[in-house]
């Protein structure tokens, strides 16, 4: 399988890049606040339940990641 790197979002050029639009578009967005959507799917407070995967990379590192992506992610739907 072949390995697809995806460029972040600041090198692609996307306007969510910076973290504050990020955190204006979700605002804006009529997303509910975090803590709210937590309480709905009844998960609040969050817990650490334990670490599966640790991995570091690096530069030189001879570790590999655990998976690859494939495909490229959907485009966010904006208002």
């Amino acid at each position: 399988m072949a390995k697809t790197l995806i460029a972040s979002l600041d090198a692609r050029g996307n306007e969510l890049a910076p973290p504050e639009e990020q955190i204006r578009v979700l605002n804006e967005g009529g997303f509910p606040p975090f803590d709210q959507a937590l309480d709905t799917a009844a998960l609040h407070p969050l817990t650490a339940t334990g670490i599966d995967v640790f991995q570091i990379n690096g530069a030189n590192s001879a570790i590999k990641p655990a998976a690859t992506v494939t495909s490229t992610p959907a485009p966010i739907a904006r208002k």
